[in-house]
């Protein structure tokens, strides 16, 4: 369903490609890498940039709307974006560029999660079925023996919450088995051992692999 409009610039062949970052490189660098190798087969040139929330809202804001005002003066053809975590806080900074790029007529592709409100509705969507990942990780589990599992909902952003709707919806209402969600980070081993104490899981299933990791 998307169009980008080369046609009516004479053709920049030029496809922005806009990721938060550092603190998310090695999550999107996957993503990046396979987006760079098919604009160069189709012979466009990609325009990667990345916007940190390192230093705050305010200068969260400031880059997006220079990345976004970049690209159009870019006159790229269309512009990849994966979106900001998508919290209260953060979905302004996903308007912005929206609003930016839309005005100018530039076609927006989402990938890994949605954005809220009219602006993103606008546009198409790449991301995974999250809530069959969670049934899937929950039959899994539950195939190993398991029947108490903790889901450790961190962080508190809309692809996580649907993986926990698959997860207990198998758990609970299809296996009779019991999960308790978690929405605190495991900032250490005393925390860490006060869930198993109070719980007595047989698993723990996390958010993303960061906070597996700390595990």
């Amino acid at each position: 369903g998307s169009k980008v409009r080369f046609e009516k610039l004479g053709g920049s062949r030029c496809i922005g490609i806009l990721v938060p970052g550092p603190e998310s490189s090695s999550f999107y660098a996957g993503i990046v890498k396979g987006a760079v190798e098919k604009c160069r087969e189709l012979g466009y040139e990609p325009l990667i940039r990345r916007v940190t929330a390192a230093d705050g809202k305010m200068e969260q804001r400031r880059g997006a709307s220079a990345v976004a005002s970049e690209f159009i003066r870019n006159h790229v053809d269309g512009v990849l974006l994966c979106p900001f975590s998508a919290t209260p806080n953060d979905f302004d900074v996903n308007v912005i560029i929206l609003d930016a790029l839309q005005n100018e007529g530039i076609t927006v592709q989402l990938v890994n999660r949605p954005v809220g409100g009219a602006k993103g509705e606008t546009c198409d969507l790449v991301w995974i079925d999250n809530v069959d990942a969670g049934r899937r990780v929950a039959a899994h589990l539950i195939d190993m023996g398991v029947r108490r599992c903790i889901f450790l909902c961190c962080p508190d952003v809309e692809s996580v919450r649907m993986r926990y709707i698959g997860l207990t919806t198998e758990f609970t209402e299809i296996r009779k088995s019991a999960v308790w969600q978690i929405k605190r980070t495991p900032v250490s081993d005393r925390t860490v051992k006060g869930w198993m104490q109070r719980f007595k899981p047989q698993a723990i299933v996390c958010g993303n692999d960061y906070y597996a990791y700390m595990l």
